[in-house]
């Protein structure tokens, strides 16, 4: 019998952590630095929703990429595209002035950083059934501590975000917030679990559209669906 390890479990938990506090970062960071520059309210909205709506589609196609891709793959690349897009705004304030960081330039930095990042929860998630075995974990105990860390993280996150603009300024922290994104990258990429890359090919002609109708008719169908009708 192998011997029991925590340390995927904990590489996974730790992503998480970090990686949720940099998105609640974010999304104090994205509006106040519109706040800054021209103290317009819809205009920082406009930024706030631009985080936003990527989400919409990206959730829907956010299992799909992570069983396409792999799932360590997909952690590393949505971290990477947030991480290179919150470094984008100090790198921009630096090299080209702070006034070429415009509301326009901001809602599109916002919108790219958030497109991968259902993707990024989700294969996060898939790791930790893996990853509690390995621990000698109950799944529940896994998934609970999970939950509990990222939902905490995240909603201490823009408290955080407020703390740094304070002390360091809105562009500034947009490179804390990007150290934290990297460390969320190099934990996960000295993971080591197996089946965490591409899954094997199949034939599948078909089998996209019927996976959808599938999955609606058991929406349909469940009774836990049914008590949100």
């Amino acid at each position: 019998m192998p011997t029991p390890s925590r340390r995927p479990v904990y590489l996974i938990l730790s992503a998480a952590l970090v990686a949720a506090a940099a998105n609640g970062i974010s999304l104090v960071a994205f509006p106040w630095l519109v706040l800054q520059r021209n103290g317009s309210a819809s205009d920082a909205s406009i930024v706030a929703g631009a985080a936003s709506l990527p989400l919409l589609l990206s959730t829907l196609i956010a299992g799909t990429a992570v069983d396409y891709l792999g799932r360590k793959r997909v952690s590393i690349v949505s971290d990477a595209l947030s991480g290179a897009t919150v470094a984008a705004v100090p790198v921009l304030a630096t090299s080209c002035g702070r006034q070429s960081i415009t509301v326009g330039v901001l809602a599109a930095l916002a919108a790219l950083g958030a497109v991968f990042d259902p993707a990024g929860i989700t294969a996060r998630e898939s790791m930790l059934p893996e990853a509690a075995a390995h621990a000698g974990w109950t799944l529940d105990r896994t998934n609970g501590l999970y939950e509990a860390i990222f939902n905490v993280a995240y909603i201490v996150g823009p408290g955080l975000g407020g703390a740094l603009i304070a002390t360091l300024g809105g562009v500034n922290t947009m490179w804390v917030t990007a150290g934290a994104f990297g460390v969320s990258i190099a934990a996960i990429a000295v993971l080591r679990l197996s089946g965490t890359g591409r899954h094997r090919p199949v034939n599948c002609r078909g089998v996209r559209g019927r996976g959808w109708s599938t999955g609606c008719g058991w929406c349909g169908t469940s009774r836990c669906c049914a008590r949100w009708r």
